[in-house]
């Protein structure tokens, strides 16, 4: 089919930023990654991969060979009880590296950005607002510059800029957890609650920026690998010249995408506070529970394998539906 390729402004050159960058590149569309500091930089210290974002990855062209640690994912109690086991087919495990893997958050950043097509990432460039309407996207620069576009995407973390143009502040949900990682610790976790509707004309929102999510036993850098690879999909195939073109990708982009982030996000949340926050008087009795239940497994072990089969499912049908959207339409 032919199809206008139109251009995509993407805000904060994270892992969601840089992954939506190549794969909107990959639908044949420009894209701006724009990112307000001198580099992209990585903001933690570790993360944990699940197939599904090791796959994506891969197939946006990041080299993902020896990219982690290979480990296997179980929860224990402060005694070395066991009490949860992540359980995948042997074929995945086969295919993934063993399944999951344990890196720096820097190792990621490198490859992404080796990955990046000269000319897409432009450092120093710091929106302060934007207003759009059917035609376009206007960006106001500090600078001064303005800058046009069909299409935005703001994978600008936590306190996301487009989100808060887009929707209004949010109330934040206190975590109160540090998460450590060597002798460094991240400031406590604030994430909001998971929005109903990330998109709004021609702008839309991924990663911590749609579904903030807590450091605590998460899946924030996975997730947001994940939008960034199904939006530019999505958008393949589209003239994105089109208001209502447009439109509907965004929607079937962001309808898939919002029970499994939701899920993720709200599991986080209730794990931090059931770990950490229970009050004395109740860890016996959630210890017992815990210890002698197969409650979190039922919860954690055999849920996670069904999530990550289902999300590897669908980049098998997106892939599908990108090959058709890329292939030029046949002359009769």
């Amino acid at each position: 089919m032919t199809t206008r390729g139109g251009r995509v402004a993407v805000i904060g050159a994270g892992p969601a930023g840089m992954a939506t960058a190549l794969s909107v590149h990959q639908a044949g569309h420009e894209v701006l990654l724009l990112e307000r500091y001198p580099r992209a930089r990585p903001a933690g210290n570790i993360l944990n991969l699940w197939p599904p974002p090791i796959k994506a990855l891969g197939l946006l062209g990041v080299d993902i060979i020896d990219l982690g640690a290979p480990c296997h994912t179980e929860f224990r109690s402060v005694s070395g009880r066991t009490r949860v086991q992540v359980e995948l087919p042997d074929e995945v495990i086969r295919s993934y590296v063993g399944g999951f893997i344990g890196l720096l958050r820097p190792d990621l950043y490198e490859r992404l950005l080796a990955a990046l097509p000269p000319g897409v990432l432009h450092v120093n460039h710091a929106v302060d607002r934007f207003e759009q309407d059917e035609s376009g996207v206007r960006l106001h620069m500090a600078d001064g510059e303005v800058i046009e576009a069909d299409v935005l995407v703001g994978a600008d973390g936590i306190d996301s800029l487009v989100r808060r143009i887009l929707w209004g502040d949010a109330p934040k949900r206190e975590h109160n957890l540090h998460i450590l990682a060597g002798s460094r610790s991240t400031i406590p976790s604030r994430p909001s609650k998971p929005l109903r509707q990330w998109s709004k004309g021609r702008a839309t929102i991924v990663g911590d920026a749609a579904h903030p999510t807590s450091p605590y036993a998460a899946y924030g850098a996975g997730m947001a690998t994940e939008d960034g690879y199904f939006l530019g999909r999505r958008l393949a195939g589209t003239d994105l010249s089109g208001y209502a073109a447009v439109r509907q990708a965004l929607q079937e982009f962001e309808i898939p995408r919002k029970p499994h982030t939701a899920r993720q996000v709200q599991q986080a949340f209730v794990l931090g506070k059931l770990f950490h926050h229970a009050p004395p008087p109740l860890q016996t009795v959630r210890d017992a529970i815990l210890d002698h239940t197969p409650f979190l497994q039922k919860v954690v072990g055999e849920s996670a394998p069904g999530e990550i089969l289902k999300q590897l499912a669908e980049i098998d049908a997106a892939e599908e539906r990108f090959a058709a959207a890329r292939k030029p339409e046949k002359s009769s």
